[in-house]
């Protein structure tokens, strides 16, 4: 993960002292102010290499009163600088943002950049900052003036002056959680690595009190699709190919109170997902509107780089590798017995764009399907080791089968596990094909069944089973595991695909998923289910039961793009 962290020196030149008794706030033009010398540096480890990055930096002193920057410098090719102040006297006490923009790929038309913030005052004698006892810019920072700047009503930039401790420890402040400052700097820490702008991504939502990323849904480079439709983009890396589904923009509509929302919508469940406004009822109070997509998903669970193909017709010869790279491609072994972090960390290192595929995306393909009316099939029919099918096959349409792992045994017959995007019918004619969430093959596959998948925003909190997003606790309890009979409405949640309710009966329009869940010890979630899951298996199918230490052969992962 990259940082972009800007390590400032303030110099504490010898400074006239300050009458007794001065107001805050007052220019003294007699007060000597000190320059601010320090180092850019840039900490880039996911890429390859420093050339998409300029060499030199801009920073500029800016005040908030009117949007001006006050003083201005530039750092050198190896990332020093010095800010001095000419004739400009800062007012005492009162706060200016410190910003470095760095662009990128060395500054080409074009190209974007990247901005990182501190909040800074000048005492009377010496600058003071968000950092105590020194002045650094960092991830952190810029975190707490994301925050200041969407609550500013509420939290002054003054309170945040000295909150991050000399150990990096930020002591809280009434306004700005920890838990806000630690999805912040994640966050901004993903987008920087990503090549994005934290200031310009970073977005907050009032009615929920949740800040988020923007939805960027830019076409990668070289992809000259049509951003409209679904289609395959291909990423080669160390000369490994890998086969990615572009997911285009579209909007659904959640059903909050179905009985409200017109005879065509009597009798769904709440929760459930439709692909025109209904035609009655009260937006957001008897239904929502939500836009999902705008991002690339592994079209095919992901295995090591060096995974051998199998036969297309056989399976045969197909080798799980060694690996500590991902792929994504068809007839492969999946890669399982990963626990989360190391799932994580394996997509942030395959590209600066990639990331694990989160919660809100994979609802998005669920989503997909619903609204029209895809059942998407897989492989989850050996409920049992003593299962008697001939070769993987989904348990509801037994004529949908797949291609066996052969490096895998675990029912009596050694029939479970199969490799990826093997799954075909008879019935089947033209592009058909049911175990992809658009019914088609240019859809993204196994995504009900073969292996559980990790993804990255969900969580669940021990003792209070309240459901966790974006490593935030949030006040929401989760039902009890069991059949998922509703789909969770509130907003804080909605575009994650959880479950609102649980019955002892299944939903057929749920695809008759389950939900487990556990509050012995926080909890990461998977989704989709396994080989071994029967009818509970699907594309609404979560679990939260185990930690993110976890890992088996049935536990596998897919990365995600977004540009």
């Amino acid at each position: 993960m990259k940082r972009l962290v800007l390590v400032l020196a303030a110099l504490l030149l010898a400074a006239c002292s300050p009458p007794a008794g001065r107001p805050a706030g007052v220019n003294e033009s007699a007060v000597a102010v000190p320059a601010i010398e320090g180092r850019l540096d840039f900490d880039r480890q996911t890429l390859a290499t420093l050339a998409s990055v300029a060499s030199g930096a801009t920073l500029a002193l800016i005040d908030p009163a009117t949007g001006a920057a006050v003083a201005t410098s530039l750092s050198d090719a190896a990332g020093v600088f010095s800010l001095s102040f000419g004739s400009f006297v800062p007012t005492v006490n009162a706060v200016y943002i410190l910003e470095a923009f760095k662009g990128l790929n060395s500054g080409a038309a074009g190209a974007g950049g990247a901005r990182v913030r501190t909040f800074i005052r000048f005492n009377g004698t010496a600058w003071e900052a968000i950092t105590a006892g020194s002045v650094s810019v960092s991830t952190g920072t810029t975190a707490l003036c994301a925050i200041q700047g969407y609550r500013a009503a509420t939290l002054s930039p003054a309170s945040l002056i000295g909150r991050i401790d000399a150990g990096g420890t930020y002591n809280e402040v009434a306004g700005a959680s920890s838990a806000e400052y630690t999805y912040l700097g994640n966050l901004i820490a993903s987008l920087l690595a990503a090549d994005h702008d934290p200031i310009a991504q970073i977005a907050y939502d009032a009615s929920t009190s949740l800040f988020y990323q923007k939805r960027v849904g830019n076409l990668a480079p070289g992809d000259g699709g049509d951003p409209a439709r679904h289609h395959e983009f291909q990423l080669t890396k160390g000369g490994v190919a890998s086969t990615f589904v572009w997911i285009p923009l579209f909007r659904a509509y959640q059903l909050i109170v179905p009985a409200n929302c017109g005879a065509e919508h009597s009798g769904k469940p709440v929760g459930y997902w439709v692909a025109s406004q209904p035609s009655a009822g009260t937006r957001d109070v008897d239904w929502a509107e939500e836009r999902f997509g705008g991002f690339y998903a592994g079209k095919y669970e992901a295995s090591r780089a060096d995974a051998t193909p199998g036969d297309p017709a056989t399976g045969a010869g197909a080798t799980a590798g060694s690996s500590s790279t991902l792929k994504v491609a068809r007839y492969c072994v999946p890669w399982t017995g990963i626990d989360w972090d190391t799932a994580a960390l394996t997509c942030m290192a395959y590209d600066s764009h990639a990331h694990l595929m989160r919660d809100e995306e994979w609802t998005a393909l669920a989503v997909w399907a619903t609204i029209n009316n895809i059942t998407v099939y897989g492989n989850n029919a050996q409920t049992s080791q003593a299962a008697s099918y001939v070769k993987p096959a989904d348990i509801d349409n037994p004529d949908v089968t797949f291609l066996d792992d052969p490096t895998y045994t675990w029912s009596a017959n050694g029939v479970d596990r199969a490799l990826t995007g093997s799954g075909t019918a008879s019935a089947w004619t033209g592009f058909t094909n049911l175990t992809s969430h658009t019914g088609k093959n240019f859809g993204v596959w196994d995504l009900t069944g073969n292996v559980t998948e990790w993804t990255e925003t969900v969580g669940l909190a021990q003792t209070t089973g309240n459901f966790i997003v974006n490593d935030i606790i949030l006040p929401l309890p989760s039902p009890a595991d069991n059949y998922i009979s509703a789909l969770a409405t509130d907003p804080r949640l909605r575009r994650h695909g959880l479950p609102g309710a649980t019955a002892v009966t299944a939903a057929a329009l749920f695809g008759g998923d389950y939900f487990w869940k556990s509050a012995s010890s926080n909890k990461k979630a998977f989704r989709g289910g396994a080989w071994t899951y029967g009818g509970t298996a699907g594309l609404w199918y979560l679990d939260l039961y185990v930690v993110r230490s976890d890992s088996s052969s049935g536990i596998g992962f897919r990365p995600a793009l977004t540009y």
